[in-house]
């Protein structure tokens, strides 16, 4: 995906990198799953910084932000219009050979 790709394409993209389950929706799985990939301990036990409460809250707040038909996740046009309001996401979503 290059620099110059548009920002709906670059949207839908990051969508399916975040939609883990593959079953249309983000939701508060998935969420959690993405937490428990940024925050993995460097330890060898590979405990984790958040614990489930803390990730379920985290979950839900974003799902209570972003989700406006208050379903069970956020779908590909709730994401795509979030996308559209971030203005650096078109510009800092590209990968760099």
């Amino acid at each position: 995906m290059s620099f110059e790709c548009p920002a709906e394409v670059k949207a839908a993209w990051a969508f399916r990198i975040f939609d883990l389950d593959d079953d249309g929706q983000i939701t508060a799985k998935d969420i959690g799953h993405i937490i428990d990939r940024l925050t993995l301990g460097v330890t060898d036990n590979r405990d984790h910084y958040i614990d489930e409460a803390s990730k379920d809250k985290i979950a839900k707040g974003i799902l209570d932000e972003i989700n406006f038909d208050k379903s069970e996740g956020i779908g590909q046009q709730e994401f795509k219009l979030i996308m559209s309001r971030i203005p650096e996401f078109a510009t800092s979503f590209y990968f760099r050979l």
